[in-house]
């Protein structure tokens, strides 16, 4: 990937290393260039500001911005959509500021949201394509893990404006004072207000995903129970069967056990085996009340 070196004249890749980026830089330190190392790519956003620059990564986008010129790093979408974002503010709102520094923060701004919507959207249309939203498929459980990620990744955007807004210091900093430090509070309110909306729209698919998930663990759960019972009828019909084995097997052994001596052997089994009956009887009863 190239940077992107964007001036009020034009926009123009260039081949730059990091090392000639840290040169330009008076005051930098090793942090603050960690990154932008194109070797390591993780969903954290950060803004760090200089005497002479703002060092950043927003969300995809790394950002190199001086007052006069900009070096932007991105895969994701055309930097020369600058120049038509950069006539279309003006347009709308003649009271812009007009330092290059806080147009180009605001661009990102608009491009990371843009990125956010378009995301959520293809996600969004994606769960109301489901064939079956309580079928939890591979389909379902990779939806929601590119929800969760994308709920990660505006939460960690989120705290740029967050910070700024919550230090006045660095809100007086970041305009280098050429700027009103209320018309970039007011840009970037504007722009944390926006987030706050794609962050709730993403809390609450997420959510419903969750109490998809849920109804379909309970409906598992139920039928789960449905198999378990019927496992412990059978089981339970088995153990009436086998007691009236046990009484057969009293009146059909084949060794001496002096039973056929006595008198009364006959009516105390007999008596045992109604009592038994009796039981299983009561018993298959109040299981099958109970089961229904």
């Amino acid at each position: 990937m190239n940077w992107y070196k964007i001036t009020k004249e034009k926009v123009e890749p260039v081949s730059i290393s990091i090392n000639e980026l840290k040169n330009m830089i008076c005051d930098y330190n090793k942090r603050d260039f960690y990154f932008l190392d194109n070797r390591i790519n993780f969903d954290i956003s950060s803004l760090t500001i200089k005497k002479e620059c703002l060092i950043g990564k927003f969300d995809h986008i790394k950002s190199i911005i001086f007052l006069e010129r900009s070096f932007l790093i991105s895969d994701s979408f055309d930097f020369n959509d600058f120049k038509q974002f950069n006539e279309d503010i003006y347009q709308a709102n003649d009271t812009q500021p007009s330092s290059h520094h806080i147009i180009i923060l605001e661009f990102i701004f608009f491009q990371v949201l843009k990125t956010f919507d378009k995301e959520f959207s293809v996600c969004f249309d994606s769960y109301l394509n489901l064939s079956d939203k309580y079928d939890i498929n591979s389909s379902f459980i990779r939806l929601q893990t590119t929800l969760l990620n994308l709920e990660y990744r505006v939460k960690e955007f989120k705290n740029i404006p967050q910070n700024l807004l919550s230090n006045p210091e660095d809100l007086t900093q970041i305009t280098f004072g050429i700027v009103f430090v209320e018309d970039v509070e007011q840009i970037i309110e504007n722009y944390n207000f926006k987030l706050d909306d794609v962050y709730n729209d993403i809390s609450k698919l997420i959510r419903e995903m969750d109490n998809v998930q849920k109804i379909a663990n309970i409906k598992l759960a139920k039928d789960r129970n449905k198999y378990a019972l019927f496992n412990l009828y059978i089981s339970f019909i088995s153990l009436s069967f086998s007691f009236g084995s046990w009484i057969g097997s009293l009146f059909g052994m084949n060794v001496n056990n002096f039973v056929e001596d006595s008198l009364y052997s006959f009516p105390m089994i007999t008596g045992c085996s109604c009592i038994l009956m009796t039981f299983i009887i009561f018993s298959q009863c109040y299981y099958l009340k109970n089961i229904k």
